[in-house]
């Protein structure tokens, strides 16, 4: 691009096809700033630029079928201040150095329909203050490849089912921070879910930091549960990841597993801190509806941390033992 673009563009007849905004601002003109329809196997890359105020959406990729489809190749873009459905919505993307920052999408922000035959990739890619589910992954994973979601930050996002990440797909996330975020019905941070047939459906979820999320109670049942992650089917390995001070409005401070779901977890780190109390976290507790964890009320711990399953737990401490002022020394008797 020579200029800032207001207006919206439609591609349906190209080839591998690469947009260079050249640091310059597309504004969508009432409509989705770039849409896609292109029939069979292409990719089309944006590049170096920003999408701002479009009011339906960024850009959308045809979904395609999963031997042929368009693969979305996002690099050094930033989003910001768009509204829609989605504001990026695509079968297929490798997504590089991308900023998504106070969006409202109705839906998701990211919105990747993913055949298992073609993996999407996000890396060094931040999500900030955006207003629903910032990345959205779902598909029809009957094989065995997986996307990946690497040097990822999400802060302070607001979602329904998942704060910053909802995943429907074999899913590895590793080196990413989840901070700050809100869920109006469960899974503050992250939630794994599949249908009910599948059994592949899973996630990894490897050198992360998942702190403060929120999982607030709604109006429909089982909801405010899972402040941290929240595995509605599928399963989940956690390892080597940082993942306490978390809130669950209803169960579940940092995790929770349903029935029929499994996850499989790390031992508490030595150094964590529980943040409300500044007390040294010692394990993993029981935090249910029934039975929350509190200072007051210090529930069983877990120590079997293989193929939990329906499961609600917080990192937290053992009791801390007050210590008694020592009596003192009766007045001496005057003379």
């Amino acid at each position: 691009l020579q200029k800032d673009v207001v207006e919206s563009v439609k591609i349906t007849d190209a080839k591998n096809i690469t947009i260079d905004l050249n640091n310059h601002t597309w504004t969508g003109a009432d409509g989705t700033a770039l849409k896609a329809d292109i029939p069979g196997s292409t990719t089309l890359t944006v590049q170096n630029g920003t999408f701002q105020n479009c009011t339906n959406g960024a850009i959308r990729s045809t979904r395609g079928s999963s031997s042929s489809q368009t693969t979305l190749v996002l690099k050094d873009l930033v989003f910001t201040d768009n509204s829609g459905n989605y504001i990026v919505e695509t079968p297929c993307a490798k997504m590089e150095n991308c900023t998504f920052t106070s969006n409202q999408a109705t839906e998701n922000v990211v919105d990747i329909f993913m055949p298992a035959q073609m993996p999407s990739h996000i890396s060094n890619c931040s999500f900030n203050g955006n207003s629903s589910t910032s990345i959205h992954i779902a598909g029809n994973n009957s094989g065995d490849t997986a996307t990946s979601v690497t040097d990822c930050t999400f802060t302070g996002n607001t979602g329904t089912s998942g704060g910053a990440l909802y995943a429907s797909a074999i899913v590895e996330i590793d080196n990413c921070t989840f901070r700050g975020n809100t869920a109006t019905y469960f899974g503050g941070a992250i939630v794994v879910s599949g249908s009910a047939v599948s059994t592949n459906y899973a996630a990894n979820i490897t050198n992360c930091t998942i702190t403060n999320n929120t999982a607030k109670k709604g109006k429909l049942s089982e909801t405010g549960i899972g402040g941290g992650v929240y595995v509605q089917s599928g399963s989940v390995t956690i390892s080597d990841t940082v993942i306490h001070s978390n809130t669950a409005e209803e169960a579940g401070d940092d995790i929770c597993v349903k029935s029929g779901a499994f996850i499989t977890i790390s031992p508490v780190g030595t150094d964590w801190i529980l943040e409300d109390c500044g007390h040294t976290i010692t394990g993993w507790y029981q935090d249910t509806n029934a039975n929350r964890w509190s200072d007051e009320n210090i529930t069983e711990e877990v120590t079997t941390l293989t193929s939990l399953e329906n499961v609600a737990l917080k990192a937290a401490h053992r009791k801390i033992d007050t210590p008694v002022d020592p009596t003192p020394d009766p007045d001496p008797t005057p003379d």
